[in-house]
């Protein structure tokens, strides 16, 4: 990756234009602890639907009775009534998140169900090395990376970790756009541009 971006960077350069260059991912990665934490072992999963760790119920009092036998069923994993998840998970807002909601404390593998014993499923086998999706507060691992240069760019400038949802408005004012309203902030990164993130004239 490094060797790719270095020909990125030569060829942009090459075109003499004033291009600010910026390298982002969405996520880290980290290695995974342990075996398969499997729900159904820990609690019965009857009159649930499930896809991997996330957990559906028609009713309420298969919610209640699922959710009193996982709460404290492993130190794996913290589980939620979803109405209840902490706000910065932001879990609550998308409607296909399950209830409850079960998430790891670490690089653990969850899963509702073993695979069934068929031709291509094997239920022993073990949880990929690397993975992602897990809290950066509690999995630092999961931190992002951002790297950023060009004329619009402050030199040498290092900056505390942040949402990746504060780019967007960054990235349209270095454009010159208006950004709509949206869930980041120009005050996180302004300290990294040149122009302090001052208002300019938008572009005709």
């Amino acid at each position: 990756m490094d060797g790719l971006v270095g020909k990125l960077k030569a060829a942009l350069n090459a075109t003499g234009l004033p291009i600010d260059l910026v390298v982002v991912s969405d996520h880290g990665m980290v290695k995974s602890e342990g075996g398969w934490v499997t729900l159904d072992a820990l609690a019965d999963l009857k009159g649930f639907e499930t896809d991997g760790s996330l957990l559906y119920a028609d009713t309420e009092e298969d919610r209640v009775r699922v959710y009193n036998q996982l709460k404290k069923a492993s130190s794996e994993f913290t589980v939620y009534r979803l109405k209840n998840v902490p706000a910065g998970l932001n879990y609550n807002q998308n409607p296909r998140e399950g209830d409850p909601v079960v998430i790891a404390t670490g690089p653990y593998a969850i899963r509702a169900h073993a695979p069934d014993a068929e031709p291509g499923h094997d239920p022993d086998k073990p949880p990929t090395a690397g993975m992602h999706g897990f809290n950066p507060r509690l999995v630092p691992e999961m931190k992002a990376s951002f790297f950023a240069a060009g004329p619009d760019i402050v030199v040498g400038k290092t900056v505390a970790p942040f949402e990746n949802v504060n780019l967007y408005p960054w990235l349209a004012h270095m454009l010159g756009l208006a950004a709509p309203k949206n869930d980041g902030s120009l005050n996180i990164l302004s300290g990294t541009l040149r122009d302090g993130g001052a208002e300019r004239e938008q572009e005709k």
